[in-house]
């Protein structure tokens, strides 16, 4: 009875692999009959790989028409149970069997190869009475439990020439590294794509679409393409400023917000040359106010008297804000020093359309005294004397800060760009120098402190005092700044 039953286990693994039709016949031959269910080991059926049992015609004929280069080997043969009855011999035996194959896409299965484990199988063989035949009435599996069906996911074949061969192991999926067969062959379940240089996009090339896998390669295109999202803000001054006067304050500020647009390509292993343009919003301002300063203006009272009109200025001061639209064209060297930081320089020009002009008004703060010598002083108000803080919208020589329609400027930065997420979304950390080609706005630039313009008269006709000229009458300036940069690049 062993030995009957070793016979045909024997048997079994000989035909087991169904290389043609001869073989299909001895191996149904071994079961009862041909649609007694079995087990299905074959990773590629969909209907019944872990679904249930399928009937040994199918199973042989899949074997056949689907599959090619089939090896199996049995092994851990173990004695089970043996049982009589209704005049027949039920011998069961335990074995573990590894199958191994390529489908009709040279797919080799299991996937995993050596890592897969093997099917331990329970197979049930009836003899008759008298020893005569030996037939197999069952084989159920003992660990479906090890075992994974395939659920459509990407069937990854990999090369081994080219530029790409390299390229298809350092390929992440779902945040692993793909572990390939000896078919160079790996499965993945549907998911992101990730690899380790941010410039090149990974795609798939479907080369079969099945029930429970697409078949593909990879497909690398290159992201030349950058969108830039920056914010930036002057350090210290944003403009030159000319004047004869030394100002007790002369201040400016900027800003500016943006979106660029470039093109990248890469020149060598660490380096990429690029070229951006873009828009942004420009929005600056300049604040001036004088140092005291005294001075006097002979003049003749309502009484016919004559007087010397002092005025003690503490301050004058002024204000204008400007928005710009800017465009920016550069282009940009990178130096890559690791995988998630690169050194850049940047070189070109800004272009400034200017639009808006917001001039505050002319502030003065000063006392005014009437001198009549022999040390008689008058400070009361029949002649606008006493004290004075107003603020002036009309002059004398009227002037205001209207700029140049367009104006251009030089500029150059270097900085950083720090990877954030996967190489594809980058911090930009940046300073750099700007400095105007002409004159954003050119005035005369005449001095406050002059007995041919003074910066306050008294108009008898008013009776109170009116101011000659504004401070846009005596300054000029040019774009002229040191910039800190901070934005975000995404590259596609």
């Amino acid at each position: 009875m062993h030995m009957m039953v070793l016979s045909a286990i024997d048997e079994y693994e000989m035909n087991a692999s169904v290389a043609d039709n001869n073989a299909r016949y001895n191996f149904i031959r071994l079961f009862e009959s041909e649609d007694t269910p079995i087990f299905c080991d074959l990773y590629n059926s969909s209907e019944y790989f872990m679904e249930g049992n399928m009937p040994v015609n199918e199973y042989s004929n899949w074997l056949l028409e689907q599959c090619s280069a089939v090896t199996i080997n049995l092994k851990n043969i173990r004695k089970g149970d043996i049982l009589y009855a209704d005049s027949s011999w039920l011998y069961q035996v335990t074995l573990s069997k590894s199958i191994s194959y390529a489908d009709e896409n040279g797919i080799l299965f299991p996937i995993e190869e050596e890592k897969a484990p093997d099917f331990v199988l329970q197979f049930t063989y009836r003899l008759d009475s008298t020893l005569t035949q030996c037939k197999i009435t069952e084989i159920i599996c003992l660990n479906e439990g090890d075992f994974k069906k395939l659920n459509h996911g990407y069937l990854v074949q990999r090369r081994y020439e080219g530029k790409n061969a390299k390229r298809d192991v350092e390929v992440k999926v779902n945040g692993e590294y793909l572990d390939y067969n000896s078919f160079g062959q790996a499965y993945a379940e549907r998911g992101r794509f990730d690899f380790w240089n941010g410039n090149i996009k990974v795609k798939t090339e479907t080369i079969a679409d099945e029930e429970l896998y697409e078949y593909v390669t990879f497909k690398y295109i290159k992201k030349h393409l950058r969108v830039k999202l920056r914010a930036e803000m002057a350090v210290g001054s944003a403009y030159s400023v000319v004047n004869d006067d030394s100002f007790a304050k002369s201040e400016s500020e900027g800003y500016c917000f943006g979106l660029d647009l470039g093109v990248s390509a890469t020149i060598g292993k660490i380096f990429r040359w690029g070229w951006y343009t873009g828009v942004g919003m420009s929005m600056t301002s300049l604040n001036f106010e004088t140092s005291p300063m005294n001075y006097s203006i002979a003049m003749t009272d309502q009484k016919g008297r004559g007087y010397n009109r002092v005025y003690d200025i503490a301050s004058m001061s002024q204000g204008v804000n400007f928005t710009d639209i800017m465009v920016p064209l550069y282009t940009q060297l990178d130096f890559k020093l690791s995988r998630g930081v690169a050194f850049i320089v940047e070189v070109g020009a800004k272009g400034y359309y200017n639009m808006q002009t917001e001039n505050d008004p002319y502030r003065v703060v000063a006392d005014v005294y009437g001198d009549y010598g022999n040390g008689m002083v008058i400070n009361d108000g029949e002649q606008a004397f006493g004290h004075i803080d107003a603020t002036y919208n009309e002059f004398i020589f009227p002037a205001s800060f209207k700029r140049q329609k367009f104006d251009v400027s030089l500029m150059a930065y270097a900085g950083f760009d720090i990877n954030l997420v996967k190489n594809t979304l980058l911090l930009e950390v940046k300073g750099g120098y700007e400095r105007g080609l002409k004159n954003s706005y050119k005035s005369d630039e005449r001095s406050y402190n002059t007995t041919r313009i003074p910066p306050l008269v008294y108009s008898s006709e008013l009776g109170r005092d009116v101011a000659m000229q504004p401070i846009a009458s005596c300054v000029s300036f040019k774009r002229e700044a040191i910039w800190a940069n901070v934005g975000l690049m995404v590259k596609f």
